[in-house]
């Protein structure tokens, strides 16, 4: 083989004979040991190689041999290369007629005894790694060698946390990116068709947010030194808001209003809170409110909802209620009672707010004015209505009664005969409506004989300082009477008792 040594081997020489050699051969070769040598045979030392031997002064006749030299074969491993974790990369060159190849190590390789095989290696540390195959090549006898290097990356992992749902309104979402990779790292995010930005290159993108609701696909790759990572993907969620309205029963009313509320909320989700605002410093929780309002004036009405994922939503109406100031009815009967001595009663407005004014008296006639004087014809129980209203249409109303009788009526007798004969023994006073009475009796010298407070109760003719029968004669009475109606009568009079 070319570049191995040539050694070329005469006879031993006999002993005395004062042997020499004498060698030929190409490239001027010329050589007198028994057994020269070519440290470096190449190409041009190939050919025909002469030996004449001569001892005892006798020359041999001329030995030849023939020397091939074979050219080393030309291994190529190729470039050195770098590949990912778990990348088949291909090493070698083209396969050359002639030549065997061995490939070692060859546990990664596809084939070993093949020019241009393909490795495949794991690297599953988080740095580089350098792996050296060395190729063997036979060509007939002669064998060469050559080496190759593959710089293995590890292969980079993408990962990264689902950030917490959002609900549409205002929605925004953070991201950061995990794994692992170096430094020099370079990242690829898709965040969706519905999404502002749609994709990034930042590590830890922010404020990505989203024109759509439900579950929406992001996806992150990582390259690293020329490998890429795999694709981790997962969902974000945008949940639907609740569409917050409402409307009322009433919306313009006068003070006090009763005004119901019922809610037109749409939403997908269940509503967790209902938060009412009505304007009177009032708020509720409750689905449909029923809200009384006192006082005049225009109110703002708002609802928030919240439903059960947290997403919230408010809608107002401004000055949606107006509430009018009502009238406050009021007059005022003098007299209150009638009787036919005095059958009319004065009545005085006492009412506040009102732009009209007007009386109904039992249902049967109807004044408009706001101070009339009412005149009765005849006895009986009346029931006087006043109706106010104001510009706004608001009304109030009060109603009172007044009462026309014949007025009380008292008879006090001239005379009685106290005889125990069951006909006017007894001193009595007879009257209608009277409610309190005191009868005192006393005689010419002033001094007091009889009292009572009772009608029923006569006087019998006794006094009663000593119970003993009073003298026929003239007796004076003093009668206080007071009427249903609070009025009192004083009476002074005289009564003859005859014996």
């Amino acid at each position: 083989c070319a570049n191995s040594a040539l050694t070329l081997a005469g006879p031993a020489a006999l002993p005395g004979a004062g042997t020499t050699y004498a060698w030929t051969g190409p490239n001027g070769f010329v050589s007198t040991i028994q057994s020269p040598s070519i440290a470096n045979s190449q190409q041009q030392n190939e050919g025909t190689y002469t030996l004449i031997i001569t001892e005892h002064g006798c020359v041999s006749p001329p030995g030849t041999t023939d020397v091939d030299i074979v050219p080393l074969p030309l291994p190529n491993a190729g470039p050195d290369v770098t590949t990912c974790s778990g990348t088949p990369v291909q090493i070698g060159a083209a396969f050359v007629p002639g030549y065997t190849y061995d490939w070692t190590p060859d546990s990664v390789l596809n084939f070993a005894t093949v020019s241009d095989p393909l490795a495949t290696i794991s690297n599953v540390s988080p740095s580089p790694v350098e792996r050296m195959f060395i190729l063997t090549v036979t060509e007939l006898i002669c064998i060469s060698k050559d080496t190759v290097f593959v710089l293995v990356n590890p292969q980079p992992v993408a990962n990264f946390e689902g950030p917490v749902p959002q609900c549409f309104r205002d929605n925004s979402f953070d991201f950061i990116a995990s794994g692992i990779y170096s430094s020099g790292a370079t990242f690829n995010w898709i965040f969706g068709p519905f999404a502002t930005p749609g994709t990034s290159v930042l590590p830890e993108p922010k404020q990505v947010t989203y024109n759509s609701t439900g579950l929406m696909n992001v996806t992150l790759q990582v390259t690293d030194r020329g490998c890429l990572s795999n694709v981790f993907q997962l969902p974000v969620t945008i949940h639907r808001m609740p569409v917050s309205n409402f409307t009322s029963d009433i919306l313009i009313d006068c003070d006090p209003a009763v005004i119901k509320f019922s809610h037109l909320v749409e939403s997908e989700d269940p509503i967790k809170t209902y938060n009412w605002s009505f304007g009177n410093e009032k708020v509720s929780e409750l689905e449909n409110p029923i809200i009384l309002y006192n006082d005049p004036g225009s109110y703002d009405v708002s609802l928030t909802v919240v439903s059960e994922k947290g997403c919230s939503d408010t809608y107002m109406i401004d000055d949606m209620i107006l509430v009018h100031p009502t009238p406050v009815s009021e007059f005022n009967l003098d007299p209150p009672f009638l009787d036919i001595v005095h059958p009319s009663t004065q009545i005085t407005d006492l009412s506040n707010g009102a732009q009209t004014v007007y009386y109904y008296i039992s249902d049967e006639d109807t004044v408009y004015q706001s101070d009339p004087k009412i005149t009765f014809r005849d006895s009986g129980h009346y029931l006087i209505t006043q109706v106010v209203s104001n510009e706004f249409g608001c009304m109030d109303s009060l109603a009172k009664e007044i009462i026309f009788e014949y007025g009380y009526k008292m008879y006090v007798p001239s005379a009685f005969t106290p005889n125990d004969d069951g006909y006017n023994d007894y001193f009595r006073v007879y009257g209608e409506d009277i409610s309190e009475i005191s009868i005192a009796i006393y005689n010419r010298w002033g001094q007091l004989l009889y009292v009572s407070y009772d009608m029923e109760n006569g006087w019998d003719g006794r006094t009663q300082l000593d119970g003993s029968v009073a003298q026929g004669g003239v007796y004076v009475y003093k009668i206080s009477a007071t009427d249903l109606h609070g009025n009192k009568t004083d009476y002074d009079g005289t009564v003859v008792l005859l014996r």
